[in-house]
């Protein structure tokens, strides 16, 4: 019969000094001696021992605990395994005999183990391996190990055997085991081997470590594949070399602030170039910082990207430094008070190849949404001020121009929630007011509109033994009047400007069926259903020139959608999108998608505004750049092929009419290499280019 521990905790303060908690199965107190044949667990603040066999006593003032019998043992963050374990509870000292310590994947066997009373560990006889087979080919054996709390590690008379045949012997070496509390080596060297660029070199030299302060410097040396007439020579030629600065900084006390900078610079070629054997200059400015105020009220943050060429970002990340800016170059001042949201924000192009919106800068200020006494109104209030310019590429000069305007904005609304039983409406009216300093006409514009929009829902259910059946009937209007100002006149910087007369009208119908356990033979399912008309749109003249249909179906291992849109203008799809995901088992999984997109599909960075649509005629949207028709195809698959290797697969295939087919695969192969290294072998096709790489980390 199992015994609460409550009952011998009674005992055993008393005699310890020190809280421990027992847990044993028919345990036996006789002559102050506590034990069972049965199994259980003794634990201290810390130490945990669980076993078959356990013994606390006490012999001359002395308090002893033995463990024996599949012996498991955590002491602070460390796991043992062994025969038998004996611990001094008065000495805080103890023994393990024939133990194995495993930390950071690292196991350690040990004739005997010993503890002492200022944490650390000593252990004779040492055997070291990343293995948990005690028989691996390979061996490191030390005449003595110690470690402290720190997982530092310091071993005497070392050495390496092959096939129980010693090939090294090292007087001593030491080694911080735990990640935590290794520091940054002072030098490190790498060596890489890439495609289409040869073999390169890496040094990474820690100049400075100090007060939340880092600084390293790295120098980089490439040789190229060049026939020289000799293959042990081939790849000794010079092709660059390079050099680099890395700094972080983190505020030390308060870490309100970090600040990190890449800063690199090279004299080589790049394989994937234009010229892929000229030699030039090439660099790479990179950074961000960002900071918050001791009240958490105020932010900032900023980066930047600066590059020699179109090509250096695609080669940069093989530098192993890369802050993953995704290349943008900007920076932000929020301040979040009671009353009120403020922001600055600025966004300037310092790669010239580059084109897009600069803000120079952006100032919103949204006020806190005012809710009007007794009428369950709300009142929203926003304003911005900003200076943009649109730039163009340099290659693009003269071919087209840059354009540039003051923006001031703001906008005003009033919403009012209501509900009716289980329906429930949100009418919402509003103004909207947008000056340009600069139009099309090189004079300032005023562009002004109303808005009226209503929204409403209603919820059906009904559950039923095995699934519960929810209806969803909507509508969506969205209503804009014809502005002041025409598109036209105006500079479109994004989707914020150009507006145009809108009366927009989405109804829809999403039936839902929910499985009301887990272990429900059916499948989750779900239909939605809506179509778009346009209200006295002059380039949609049917009632309901849009319909989509939404289909879901969720299998505990399967899962199958699908996305419909039909043209009822044009009698055509616009879109079809199939997906399935399937979880074969615990060792196969895969993903199938279709996407097909028509002649009147647009590429809009919102598919679901359609100012576009009623504002241009749709013949001329679908002889321009902007029709998306294309049809693509995505796999991707993983297999397990052993306990410790895996496969990834992902292909792309796509077409475009009057396009040449294009392809681009990725392949990966993971294994771990005994328990500690994890190795991948990748292989991706592109359009472009065939590229190798393999990477090796210490789990």
């Amino acid at each position: 019969m199992r015994k609460n521990w409550v009952l011998f905790l009674f005992f055993f303060i008393p005699l310890f000094g020190e809280e421990i908690t027992v847990d044993v199965t028919d345990p036996v107190y006789k002559d102050g001696v506590l034990s069972s044949d049965k199994g259980g667990i003794i634990q201290s603040s810390k130490m945990r021992v669980q076993a078959q066999n356990l013994e606390l006593k006490e012999v001359d003032g002395v308090k002893v605990l033995t463990a024996k019998d599949n012996l498991f043992l955590i002491y602070g963050k460390r796991f043992f395994v062994g025969d038998s374990f004996t611990y001094n509870f008065t000495t805080k000292q103890g023994v393990l005999e024939n133990g194995v310590c495993n930390t950071e994947g690292v196991f350690i066997d040990g004739q005997k183990i010993i503890f002492n009373n200022d944490g650390t560990l000593t252990m004779d006889k040492a055997l070291l391996t990343t293995s948990e087979n005690k028989e691996s080919p390979f061996s490191i054996r030390a005449r003595n190990v110690s470690m402290d709390e720190e997982y530092k590690v310091k071993a005497k008379g070392i050495t390496l055997s092959a096939f129980d045949t010693p090939v090294l012997y090292f007087p001593s070496y030491s080694r911080i085991m735990n990640k935590k509390f290794q520091p940054d080596p002072a030098v490190t060297y790498r060596a890489f081997w890439e495609r289409g660029q040869g073999p390169l070199f890496l040094m990474r030299y820690r100049a400075w470590d100090k007060e939340g302060l880092k600084v390293f410097w790295r120098g980089e040396f490439r040789t190229g594949n060049k026939d020289t007439g000799s293959k042990a020579t081939q790849y000794l030629v010079p092709r660059g070399a390079g050099m680099a600065v890395e700094i972080d900084y983190q505020d030390p006390d308060k870490q309100l602030f970090k600040f990190a900078s890449r800063n690199f610079y090279a004299y080589d070629s790049f394989y994937n170039d234009t010229h892929p054997k000229k030699y030039q200059s090439r660099y790479r400015i990179q950074g961000s910082f960002d900071g918050m105020s001791e009240n958490k009220k105020i932010e900032t943050a900023g980066k930047w990207d600066a590059l020699s060429d179109r090509n250096m970002r695609s080669d940069f990340p093989t530098q192993l430094f890369e802050l993953q800016t995704l290349g943008r170059t900007e920076g932000f001042v929020k301040a979040r008070y009671d009353s009120a949201f403020t922001s600055l924000y600025v966004r300037p192009r310092i790669n010239t190849f580059q084109g897009f919106k600069q803000e120079l800068p952006t100032l919103k200020i949204a006020v806190k949404p005012y809710a009007i006494p007794k009428t369950g109104a709300i009142f929203e209030n926003y304003f911005k001020l900003a200076y943009l310019d649109y730039v163009y590429a340099d290659t693009l000069h003269g071919a087209v121009h840059d354009f540039r305007s003051g923006r001031i904005e703001s906008s005003q609304s009033l919403v009012r929630p209501v509900q009716f039983g289980f329906l429930h409406a949100t009418p919402k009216i509003g103004f909207q007011e947008i000056y340009y300093t600069n139009g099309q006409n090189e004079s300032s514009e005023l562009q002004a509109l109303f808005h009226y929009d209503f929204s409403s829902h209603a919820t059906l259910e009904r559950t039923f033994t095995t699934l519960t059946h929810e209806v969803k009937p909507y509508l969506d209007f969205q209503g804009l009047t014809k502005p002041t100002a025409s598109s036209t006149d105006i500079h479109i910087f994004s989707i914020q400007d150009g507006f145009h007369n809108l009366n927009q009208l989405k109804l829809g119908l999403k039936n839902s069926f929910f499985r009301n356990s887990e272990f429900s033979p059916l499948p989750g399912f779900s239909a939605d259903l809506y179509a778009y008309n346009f209200f006295n749109a002059e380039t949609l003249s049917k009632p309901f020139p849009k319909g989509y249909l939404d289909l879901v179906w969720n299998y505990p291992k399967l899962t199958f959608q699908t996305n419909l849109g039909w043209n009822f203008q044009k009698n055509t799809y616009d879109h079809t999108n199939f997906a399935l995901s399937w979880t074969v088992n615990e060792y196969f999984a895969a993903s199938l998608e279709l996407r097909h997109r028509g002649k009147f599909e647009w590429k809009k960075d919102n598919f679901y505004n359609y100012m576009l649509d009623v504002a241009r005629p749709i013949d001329e949207l679908a002889n321009s750049p902007l029709s998306d028709e294309r049809t693509s195809l995505f796999t991707r698959w993983q297999i397990q092929l052993a306990p410790l290797w895996t496969l990834q697969v992902q292909n792309h295939i796509g077409w475009r009419p009057g396009q040449p087919f294009y392809h681009e695969s990725k392949f990966d192969f993971y294994t771990t290499i005994t328990n500690t290294w994890k190795l991948r072998l990748s292989y991706m096709r592109t359009v472009r280019t065939n590229q190798y790489s393999f990477g090796i980390t210490l789990i």
